[in-house]
């Protein structure tokens, strides 16, 4: 659901800078009304701004208000931008909050916001919690056989490194492993093919939880 605030008609700067003012005043409420309303008034566009360079509360209201608006045509390329931006916040529930993006896409349209995958997977948020991007290639339509490769690599990757020699395991294994089994059967480049193949290779020498099962699934 998005938020609706009604701004009077005969809104000006100064009705806006009693709004920023009031972000530190009131909090959560007020920082999403003066998020969404640099949506809608490009007038209070540096309201958005703000709240992406000001406190926690600001910030997590901000990446609300963008996961929620991200789809909407005229107000995707602010919101992406900003998302993109507090990915890599130093704040992990900041960071948590914008992550919820992929959460919003269904179909195909995750193909579409490659940049913004892509973006992702190079930030402080998918070190701390890969899984919402996970769950959004598990379950998109779009076939993105080179981004879900990078992925799966990372996490397999940086499993590996993170593991102790008497608990190895692969993060996520059971989602990482259909994925790659996903990449291999549909894709026609040989080159990630190989790739998946030799992520599944390592996965099997340490007994990464689900392999097994998607292999079974994909031999029937």
């Amino acid at each position: 659901m998005r938020l609706i605030w009604d701004f009077p008609i005969n809104a000006n700067p100064s009705y806006f800078n009693a709004i920023l003012f009031g972000i530190a005043e009131v909090g959560l409420d007020v920082a999403r009304q003066a998020c969404l309303s640099s949506l809608m008034i490009q007038e209070a566009r540096y309201l958005g701004e703000s709240c992406l360079a000001g406190t926690e509360i600001h910030r997590i209201s901000a990446a609300e208000i963008f996961v929620v608006n991200l789809k909407l045509a005229q107000f995707r390329q602010f919101c992406e931008t900003g998302l993109i931006q507090l990915f890599n916040d130093s704040n992990e529930k900041v960071h948590s909050q914008a992550s919820r993006c992929f959460f919003e896409f269904e179909g195909q349209e995750l193909g579409e916001y490659r940049n913004l995958v892509e973006a992702f997977v190079q930030s402080r948020a998918f070190e701390t919690n890969p899984r919402d991007l996970i769950y959004a290639l598990e379950k998109t339509t779009a076939k993105l056989p080179d981004v879900t490769c990078v992925v799966c690599e990372k996490i397999v990757n940086v499993s590996q490194t993170k593991n102790c020699e008497n608990t190895p395991d692969i993060a996520y294994g059971d989602e990482i492993s259909k994925l790659l089994i996903r990449v291999y059967s549909q894709g026609k480049d040989e080159k990630l093919r190989s790739c998946c193949l030799d992520l599944v290779d390592g996965m099997a020498q340490i007994g990464a939880y689900g392999l097994n099962k998607a292999l079974q699934e994909f031999e029937r």
